[in-house]
């Protein structure tokens, strides 16, 4: 279903050689070319590893190893069908020390959380809705030092900043501002985010849970963060040399 995550995972035997695996999209069930749309493990076959990948649309997606040996004569082939979820209700019940509460709540309609506009009930029944579902649509730019501002486009945010939660790998990402469908936020210069390694971005919206991030291509799912520097001192020094200079900025540490 969307939202689940796919693992493949590959070892070669020891005893045959000149092997190499790795997995991509392709546009037909018998295509060895990557499709450039969706999943991609990389341009590099190994023996032994894995790949991990998320998908977030329904659909049909075919994949290939591409050839696996030196002679271009084996490959592997499949196909991940993706469904949809369906929106559904489910009775709520509560038990105390093996006792049945009693259910004793009005019918007042009244807006759920995130500016969503979805209408819920007051009643014992819970239903699982898209209508309150976050999704990310776009986050530009895909690179950017720590002085950049990261926009997510989507739906289903909040409009008050504490209840987004953006994260670029491990490291929060400060919420500058926010709207039901934009979220703009900075990486602080102490972060301590790795420099030139794709991170995932995850976005999460209090009480509604993770936001889906619908693009297809992983790499639209990730930011690079690159190093800045913001002052040198000195400016002049001896034509000898020896002199010391000060370097300032953000992303220099390795």
């Amino acid at each position: 279903s969307v939202g689940d995550t796919v693992v493949w995972r590959w070892d070669a035997p020891a005893f045959v050689r000149g092997l190499g695996y790795r997995v991509f999209s392709v546009s037909s069930p018998s295509g060895t070319d990557y499709d450039g749309i969706a999943f991609s493990s990389g341009d590099t076959q190994t023996a032994k590893g894995f790949f991990t990948y998320r998908f977030t649309s329904p659909g049909v997606y075919y994949y290939s190893s591409g050839y696996i040996d030196s002679g271009r004569q084996r490959t592997l082939q499949g196909v991940v069908t993706v469904l949809p979820l369906e929106e559904h209700t489910v009775e709520l019940q509560l038990f105390v020390t093996g006792i049945k509460a009693s259910m004793n709540m009005g019918n007042v309609n009244s807006s759920a959380s995130g500016n969503l506009g979805c209408m819920q009930n007051a009643s014992r029944f819970f239903t699982f809705t898209s209508c309150a579902s976050p999704v990310v649509l776009q986050i530009t730019p895909d690179h950017g030092t720590t002085h950049d501002i990261i926009r997510i486009n989507g739906s289903g945010f909040s409009s008050s900043n504490y209840a987004n939660e953006v994260k670029v790998g491990d490291h929060p990402c400060s919420i500058i501002n926010s709207t039901s469908t934009e979220i703009n936020c900075q990486l602080m210069p102490d972060s301590g985010a790795p420099v030139g390694i794709p991170l995932p971005v995850t976005v999460r919206v209090n009480n509604l849970g993770s936001a889906i991030l619908s693009m297809p291509k992983e790499m639209n799912r990730r930011f690079v963060v690159l190093p800045v520097v913001d002052s040198i001192f000195p400016s002049v020094g001896s034509t000898t040399g020896y002199t010391r200079l000060y370097i300032s900025g953000s992303g220099l540490s390795y």
